[in-house]
């Protein structure tokens, strides 16, 4: 069967439009996922700012540990943040690969993602250096003593052993055991 020339061209014409379309959507789609990613990967680096934030003074034979959790969260926070935006500026701004003008300023970005990257992976060694240095001298009963940090993947652990499994998600009860001094629980 043979169309005319005008039938052909309109064609041509909805075939572009539809790889056009195909090709944003793939573009948003993949952008969509890498921020839902980054952002459920954030939420642990809250955590450690947020537990070293809370705790850092209840370590008193390696005060480094707090203030490790600290700097964990925040380079991990901050490594998310730029990938997040850079997502968002690629979602934007570069719809295909002939209309990305910012190609200087991912690079850029790459290269300052690779440095926080090899930082994160020395503070981990640095990190587990310290905590596994003074594994057999720490306990954990009586704050008072020189020798005590507390002991917060115990109190998760608890948390996840003595609660039934219709209760997991009842936070109060963690955040109970988390912070017993509390008035709030």
């Amino acid at each position: 069967m043979h169309l005319p020339n005008h039938f052909k061209r309109k064609e041509r014409r909805t075939t572009k439009a539809a790889a056009l379309i195909a090709r944003e959507l793939n573009t948003l789609y993949d952008g969509i996922i890498v921020i839902i990613v980054m952002v459920v990967l954030s939420s642990l680096s809250i955590a450690a700012l947020m537990i070293g934030l809370l705790k850092r003074n209840e370590c008193p034979i390696q005060p480094w540990v707090p203030r490790w959790l600290i700097i964990f969260g925040s380079v991990g926070l901050g490594g998310c943040t730029l990938f997040i935006i850079m997502g968002i500026i690629k979602m934007t701004c570069c719809h295909s690969e002939k209309h990305c003008q910012i190609e200087s300023c991912f690079m850029c970005g790459g290269c300052l993602m690779l440095i926080l990257f090899l930082y994160f992976f020395a503070w981990m060694i640095t990190g587990s250096v310290w905590v596994f240095a003074i594994r057999s001298r720490v306990q954990f009963e009586h704050p008072l003593e020189a020798n005590y940090c507390q002991k917060l993947p115990d109190v998760v652990l608890q948390y996840l052993k003595y609660v039934p499994p219709q209760n997991k998600l009842d936070f109060t009860y963690f955040l109970s055991q988390l912070f017993p001094q509390s008035s709030i629980f």
